[in-house]
């Protein structure tokens, strides 16, 4: 039977109480510089690691990881009861018990309590397995640097082991650039899920998890447009966004005038001329009648006055044709619709001494 490893057993992942202090795996008990909490501080480092992960969770991962360091830092100094370090113990052990089950989200709830009562970087290995198996890996990957950042000031074989980790964590999360099709104009935004992931005319590359990614473009006087694109673990991918087709814009028109078609503006022109000639021509034709009236005893007039009566005749047919078809056209030009005459229509008009005619057919 082969003897076991030593140096290998020595690495094997746990955590042991021993004096008060949590071993790493793989470290000796008097190599081990642990952070843990005091009851006069437990609330506001309970407070640091619980914005760490409120970050993780809202995928600001910059923040999370600051935050995580900053809570590490501030439990570092403070040393509790050995009963606050046996109940991060237990709670390890409660959360590692949810993983087997596969009850990924309690596992996570118990992990991320026992940082209230103790600090290993395990705790934070545990965290990232946790999240690679949700199918989280940014979230894996942010523990991962983390614990690798905790690990270097514990012990350097400790933290070779971390960084191992966080590099294959952080080689699996998809990674997509974003660039811009030529011709796009500055200023356009993209955004996915209603973040503002790239501006134009500036490349990008954005980190996501496993999925289907939708990105919405956005300028000014172009319609909106979307891009798709679907990554798996491990993918290096890129998307090309272009901004949507040109939005027309409606004719500028000054406020109060409407532009009127044209026949309505020849109808009334027309007709508004045609009865000033007939008013005046009522009147000579009045004029002419007193001067007859005048030479003429009744029914009988003397020949000279033939030609006045000619005259005063001819001057009452044109106000008659005058008022008639004046009126006439501008009645049309009330009765024609503003918009202007579309297709085949025609308007035509007969004006004649005893009436007027209007044919007239109109497509809007």
């Amino acid at each position: 039977m082969q003897r076991p490893n030593k140096r290998r057993l020595r690495r094997v992942v746990s955590l042991m109480l021993a004096g008060g202090l949590l071993i790493v795996p793989g470290v000796p008990a008097e190599g081990v510089a642990m952070a843990q909490v005091a009851d006069a501080d437990a609330d506001a480092v309970t407070r640091m690691w619980d914005e760490g992960h409120a970050a993780v969770d809202n995928e600001d991962f910059p923040v999370a990881a600051e935050k995580l360091r900053s809570a590490w830092r501030a439990a570092k100094a403070l040393r509790p009861p050995k009963a606050m370090v046996a109940r991060a113990l237990q709670l390890r052990r409660e959360g590692l018990e949810a993983r087997e089950r596969r009850d990924l989200a309690s596992a996570r709830a118990k992990l991320r309590e026992a940082l209230h009562y103790g600090m290993s970087p395990t705790f934070l290995s545990d965290l990232m397995k946790i999240e690679f198996m949700a199918g989280r890996l940014r979230a894996a990957a942010t523990y991962a640097q983390c614990a690798v950042e905790i690990s270097e000031t514990i012990d350097p074989q400790t933290a070779e082991i971390a960084r191992r980790e966080a590099k294959k964590h952080d080689d699996l999360v998809p990674k997509i650039r974003l660039t811009w099709a030529l011709g796009t104009p500055q200023g356009a935004v993209a955004y996915r899920d209603g973040t503002k992931v790239a501006t134009a005319p500036e490349a990008t590359t954005i980190q996501v998890d496993p999925g289907t990614f939708r990105f919405t473009v956005k300028a000014d006087g172009y319609k909106v447009r979307e891009e798709e694109k679907t990554v798996r673990a491990g993918d290096r991918a890129s998307v090309t966004l272009h901004v949507g087709e040109p939005v027309k814009s409606a004719p500028k028109t000054d406020v109060g005038t409407t532009e009127q078609a044209p026949w309505r503006d020849v109808s009334l022109w027309a007709g508004g001329a045609l009865v000033g000639v007939g008013a005046i021509a009522g009147v000579v034709t009045l004029v002419k009648k007193g001067n007859l009236d005048d030479q003429c005893d009744g029914k009988t007039c003397p020949t000279d006055a033939e030609a006045d009566y000619d005259s005063s005749r001819t001057w009452a047919a044109v106000s008659t044709v005058g008022i008639v078809g004046g009126a006439a056209l501008l009645t049309v030009g009330l009765l024609l619709p503003d918009e202007k005459l579309e297709g085949d229509s025609s308007l035509s008009f007969n004006v004649a001494p005893h009436g007027a005619s209007i044919y007239g057919s109109w497509q809007f």
